[in-house]
Order: structure tokens, then sequence, then C-alpha cells
């Protein structure tokens, strides 16, 4: 690391590290009996402080009287490192529970065997140096091993892995996952295999295999009761839609003759009791249907196909003020209501979502619903409406079965309607939820999961934008 000129300035022993001085002493009585010393091995120090590995020779030389010592220095740090290299390499080898294999180019002979492939395999370090891979992969010849590693031999590739099997000592195979590269130095070529041992994985993966087998027979078992349940279900339907139909039509229709027929004879309050009966007898009628309704959400498949939920809207929205011509609601349509679903069912979905914004604006003087997309999400749709709200410490009972929060005599219903509603959704793979106030109205917020496509039939002038009862 130094100058020639900072070189020539100095002596022997500032280069050389105290360490050394017994043997410089050493090779010099050797120079001065033998005219000679070395080669022997030291370090020189370094302009920077370090130390470098050199080899040194040398010769006594008389020259005009006076005698020199004439040297060759050899730099042998490269070799130095590759020895530690080895060494560490051995250690790896000797100490390593993993299994490594090191084997020669040509000869295919194992030249290192790392202890964790010893103990797996049962043999000696002295017995594997006489075997090749071939004595462990069995189910490879010669030729197809040759084939198999040939793509390393040639440079097509740098790492080799497969999967095969391993014979012990024993007679006994184990699978194995092979890492096998190739490498060629001074002349002389290699392979290092990195072993993995699959027994475990092997293992595992049968213990989900047959975990899996016996999930689906299970899945199976299951829908078959699921499949006779259904039957029992549907028998059940049957049943409440026609043996119980029958005396709830007899109740309100007899209730009803005998208001007509003998309306002048009762007094007010028999009026009143017919009236109540017929009463009960229709809600139960309705309640029925909305029920057997229910039960059928999940029935069949869906049949998937563009919908343009501002035509239903428009389409429910009618309906709603035929029934009720009288009142002033406005529904303002957003843009781009198309969707992918069932229609039958998205129909169902809007009737009970829109007819309850029309049932619950019925006591303002103006009532106001608007359907469009979240400004904020627009995968997400919103009803919003002007009407009654509801308070929202009661919000999780909103989308059970039979569960209302409003009183009968308020705002007539069976509680059934927005159960419907959550069942069309998930079927769609979205969800539902809402944000109310009381008096001031409420929103429901829902999205279909499914993918939307770009373009229905366009709404016509007449069919887009606001509506007013």
């Amino acid at each position: 690391g130094r100058s020639v000129d900072e070189t020539l300035g100095l002596t022997y022993w500032e280069i050389t590290p105290d360490k050394y001085q017994e043997q410089e002493q050493l090779q010099l009585r050797f120079l001065e009996e033998k005219g000679s010393y070395g080669p022997y091995e030291k370090e020189y120090i370094h302009k920077d402080g370090s130390l470098v590995p050199v080899r040194l020779s040398g010769m006594l030389v008389e020259q005009k009287g006076e005698r020199f010592i004439w040297s060759s220095v050899e730099d042998i740090s490269a070799l130095h490192q590759a020895s530690m290299l080895e060494r560490r390499l051995r250690q790896i080898f000797e100490y390593s529970y993993e299994e490594f294999y090191l084997f020669d180019g040509e000869s295919l002979r194992f030249i290192q065997v790392s202890r964790g492939a010893l103990d797996n395999l049962g043999y000696g370090p002295e017995e594997i140096e006489a075997l090749t891979p071939l004595d462990l992969k069995t189910d490879y010849t010669p030729k197809d091993f040759a084939k198999l590693i040939a793509p390393l031999r040639h440079g097509k590739q740098p790492l080799l892995v497969f999967e095969t099997r391993h014979r012990r000592k024993d007679g006994s195979f184990y699978p194995v996952e092979v890492r096998l590269q190739y490498s060629k130095e001074q002349g002389r070529s290699f392979f290092f295999a990195m072993i993995v041992d699959l027994t475990e994985r092997r293992r595992i993966e049968k213990e989900l295999a047959d975990h899996r087998a016996h999930l689906e027979a299970l899945v199976v078992q299951r829908t078959a009761q699921l499949e006779v349940a259904n039957r029992e279900l549907e028998a059940f339907s049957y049943s409440v839609s026609h043996d119980l139909r029958a005396p709830l039509r007899a109740i309100d229709g007899f209730s009803l003759a005998l208001m007509e027929d003998y309306g002048q004879q009762p007094d007010e309050t028999a009026l009143d009791f017919l009236q109540r009966i017929r009463g009960g007898a229709q809600k139960m009628s309705q309640l029925i249907d909305d029920l057997l309704q229910l039960s059928r959400i999940n029935k069949g498949e869906l049949k998937w196909m563009p919908v343009d939920l501002a035509i239903l809207a428009a389409s429910v929205w009618e309906e709603l003020q035929a029934v009720e011509p009288q009142r002033e609601v406005e529904l303002i349509l957003g843009e781009n209501l198309e969707v992918e679903g069932d229609p039958r069912q998205l129909r169902i979905l809007l009737n009970n979502l829109l007819g309850n914004a029309w049932k619950f604006t019925s006591r303002k003087a103006q009532g106001r619903v608007v359907f469009e997309r979240d400004h904020d999400d627009p995968s997400v749709f919103t009803i919003a409406d002007n009407g009654a709200g509801f308070d929202m410490r009661y919000v999780d009972k909103l989308f059970g079965a039979f569960q209302r929060l409003h009183r009968t005599t308020e705002f007539p219903g069976t509680g059934v309607g927005l159960a419907i509603v959550q069942r069309i959704i998930h079927r769609h793979g979205g969800r539902i939820w809402a944000k109310g106030e009381v008096g001031h109205g409420a929103t429901f917020y829902f999205s279909l999961g499914v993918g939307e496509v770009t373009q229905t039939r366009p709404l016509q002038e007449n069919e887009r934008g606001a509506y007013h009862a």
C-alpha cells in the first residue's frame, strides 16, 4: 500500500509485526547457514494498519564485497480467504443437521456429506465416499440422471429443483426435494445438492386430504338432510297457503256478509266487533303472504341479467301512486342506476324499500324520496326519505322478521318486509344498513356485490328525474 519512495525509507522490521520476531531470527540463521530461506508464511503491515498475508522465500547475494538479501514475496490473501471458506464449509458439513451433498462432476462420487444426511441415511463418512447419487436415487438409471443434470452441465440453467426419493442403508425410502447446482473451479467440476426431507410435509398433506374428504362427505350428508328439510318446509308452506287461508277467507267473508246483510240490525258495538274480526283476518292473511314470500326468496337460482333499477323504481312508484293518488310525494331518481341481478327479486326489493318510504312519509304534507348512488362510494345505493324516521338505538332490530319500530296504529305492516329485503341483498352478495332520526326521515344504504353493467336501455325523458303524485 506504499509507493516505492515510501517503501525505500523503511526497515524490514518496521513492516513486520512483533509476533514474527522469533520466526524471522530463525529464517536469518537459515540464510547464514544455507545461503537461502523459506518458503514460509507471515504477514506484512499495510500502510492502513491492516495485516496482509504473504509467502516469502529468498537467498543471500554478494556483490562487490557487499551482501544483499534477495526476497520473493507473494500476496496470498486470496488463498487465505479460500482456505477460510473451505474451513467454514467443512464446519457446515460436519455440524449441520440439514442434508447437504458435494459430489464430483465427472465420477459423481460423494466428496463431502453433511452430518444430517449421514444420520438420515444411516451411512458412515467412509461408506458414503464410495457411493454416488444413483445409489440413493434408485428410481433413476445412469442415462436418466445424466439427462436430468445435462442443463446444469451446459449452463442452460443455474438451479435444478425436482422431487424424488432417497434410499437409506437399511433399504427404506423417504421422499425428498432436491436443489442441485453445478460449479467448475480450476479445471474441476462439482455438484452441490441441498435436500429437504418431505416426510413430514407428505404426512400433513395426507392428513389434509383425509380431512377434506371427510368434510366433503359431511357436506353431502348435510346437503341431503337440508333437501329433506326443504321438502318438509315446502309441504308446510303449502299447508299454510291453502289450509290456513280457507278458514281466514270464511271468517272475512261471513263477517262481510253480516255487515252487508244485517248492517241495520246490529248496534254500533257489534259492527265494531265485526270490523275488528275482518281487520284481524285480513292482517293474518297479509302476514301469511309475507311469510310465504320470505320463505321463497332463497329458493331457485337467480337469473342474472342487466337491470335498470330506475325503470323498476318508476314502475313501483306508479303502482303506489295509483293506490293513493291524492298524496303529494316526490320521487327523485339519480343517474346510472344500472346493475346486474335477478329482475324479479330486485323488483321485490324496491317494492319493500320504496313502499316503506311511501308509507312513512304519509304524515308529511309534502313527501320526498331520493333514490341514487352514494356520493362517497358509487358502489352503494341509497334510498332516503323525509318521513317519520326511527330511533338509532333500535337499528339492530330493523331487519329482523316481525320486528317493528312503530305501532300498527301509526303505520300498518307485518314487520317482514325489511327481512325480505335483507335476504335478497345477501343472495346478490351485498349488504344493507340504515340510518335514521325520529321525525327527520331515514336513509337505507345497500350494495349488491356483483359486477355492474355499464349500460342498459336508457330511461326516456318521462321516466327519469322527479316523480310526483
